[in-house]
């Protein structure tokens, strides 16, 4: 049932005054494949994923001025969200919903970058776009994300400790971008027409009818092989990240951690250890004395950016009307609704086995379930790595956000994340330095007071009207910023690298 010309008329759409601007003036998420002379000759762009990006942007501020101007601990338990860490204090109730709720930031942008190489690949093989060319764009794509990652923190590298490598997301998402395009246009150009022809099963002599039926019929297959592939590969090095912590996420340490002052380097902390590499990869590196900070390993976010693509794959393929993906991403976010349940009700893939140790788990009776001690304790998930139990819970979140996205959203409101949602890389840059250099002001002033150990540097502006009248005043300059900027990257060509930032 497709959408009836009322209810078409009805719905806010990039038609909308409010929204013809801003709709038609980047290509982010290219969501549209209709062919050139159909009857849509000006066909309508996709909403959903770029209000989905411009919400999870809004959100993403809220942390990252939390942490650089001292609001309140980064993580939902005081101490850490790490993989095998011991908690023995949760965050306040404000603090744990507030970073609960920005849990769905990296989780999200990685999805959506999956879902976009899908269409991505699928607009440039309908141009016809060489495969050569294809990888001279992701290769260039990757390095843009690598160089404002590095402008984005310069900052880090002129005070102590002295960061040259801080991965705080782009290093991983660089890397994981290149790879994954990488296997997109082998799949679209090799593997797949390859498996099509093996699949395809047409009689001795067929005629031509026959041969047509067995040649859709083997790419079908293949397409089904291929999805299958990618599933099985996003669950793997999803569940690389519990194979590969300490302790495969269990806790045997009595004492909790803390994360006042930047921990001592490892041994392994040296550009010659084949650990430090290893762990670049697969965990958390904290290397002050070769001033490398990497919090998000490129294999432990590769089964979101893994499960994007084959989302993409599956809505490049079916072209629903809109009212059939908002069901089929409802039903997803219930999928992974469930498999949280699980991992809570099971306890497996939380990467917290034995680890929490509050005042909601001392009067536990030995053996006792430690996730249903508390709605803190359920919702604790574990982050650096993530956890199976972390990517159920925000894919779950973040597809439910889509469904509703699916559906007639007020203009005003579509006007408000659009351009967040258009502009990522620049509005993750830009919003980043300003909080940074509003720290080198706010900081010493009588703004901020000490804080607690928790905060790395002893002082802060807390939890109160500081920090929401800072948060406001920086989504404000940041809308009229991107904005702007929008406009301005909508004059370059489609293939500028303008346009993906």
């Amino acid at each position: 049932m497709r959408d009836t010309p009322a209810a078409a008329a009805a719905a806010p759409s990039e038609r909308s005054p409010l929204l013809q601007r801003l709709a038609g003036q980047t290509d982010v998420q290219e969501t549209d494949l209709a062919p050139q002379g159909s009857a849509r000759a000006a066909p309508a762009r996709q909403l959903a994923p770029d209000l989905l990006r411009g919400f999870l942007m809004v959100a993403m501020a809220s942390d990252h001025i939390a942490v650089i101007l001292g609001a309140y601990p980064h993580g939902t338990a005081v101490a850490s969200e790490a993989a095998s860490t011991v908690v023995t204090q949760w965050s306040d109730t404000e603090p744990f919903l507030l970073r609960t709720l920005t849990h769905l930031c990296a989780p999200g942008f990685a999805m959506l970058m999956g879902m976009g190489l899908a269409y991505w690949s699928a607009s440039r093989n309908a141009r016809g776009t060489p495969p050569r060319e294809q990888v001279s764009h992701l290769l260039k794509r990757g390095l843009a994300l690598l160089l404002v990652n590095q402008v984005t923190f310069l900052l880090l590298s002129v005070r102590p400790p002295y960061f040259i490598v801080f991965n705080a997301v782009l290093w991983a998402l660089a890397i994981d971008y290149v790879c994954v395009g990488g296997m997109t246009i082998a799949i679209e150009h090799w593997l797949q027409p390859t498996l099509g022809l093996r699949f395809a099963r047409p009689p001795p002599e067929p005629l031509p009818s026959e041969a047509s039926k067995a040649k859709a019929d083997g790419e079908r297959h293949a397409s089904m092989f291929v999805d299958a592939v990618l599933l099985l590969l996003s669950a793997v090095s999803l569940w690389a990240n519990v194979w590969t912590s300490d302790n495969q996420g269990a806790c045997t340490a009595a004492e909790a951690h803390t994360t006042a002052g930047w921990p001592a380097s490892a041994e392994w902390c040296r550009l010659d250890a084949p650990r430090f590499w290893y762990k670049l990869a697969f965990g958390v590196v904290q290397c002050v004395n070769i001033h490398v900070m990497s919090a998000f390993p490129p294999i432990g976010w590769l089964s979101f950016v893994l499960f994007g693509l084959l989302y993409g794959r599956v809505l490049v393929r079916a072209r629903w009307a809109r009212h059939t993906v908002g069901v089929f991403n409802a039903s997803l976010a219930v999928i992974f609704g469930g498999l949280f349940a699980a991992t809570r009700l099971l306890q497996f893939g939380n990467l917290s086995t034995d680890c929490l140790r509050t005042p909601d788990q001392l009067g536990l009776p030995a053996g006792a379930n430690q996730y249903l001690a508390s709605w803190r304790s359920f919702l604790y998930v574990t982050k650096y790595p993530p956890s199976p139990a972390y990517a159920f819970l925000t894919l779950s979140a973040c597809f439910l956000l889509l469904a509703l996205f699916s559906l007639p959203v007020p203009a005003l409101f579509s006007a408000a994340l659009l351009p967040f949602g258009q502009t990522p890389l620049f509005y993750y840059a830009a919003h980043q330095i300003v909080i940074q250099l509003l720290a080198f002001v706010i900081i010493p002033s009588p703004l901020a007071h000490q804080l607690p150990p928790w905060a790395r540097e002893g002082r802060g502006i807390g939890l109160g009207a500081v920090y929401y009248c800072t948060y406001a005043g920086l989504m404000v300059l940041m809308w009229f910023a991107c904005s702007a900027y929008g406009r301005w990257k909508s004059s370059k060509g489609a293939d500028s690298i303008w346009r993906f930032l």
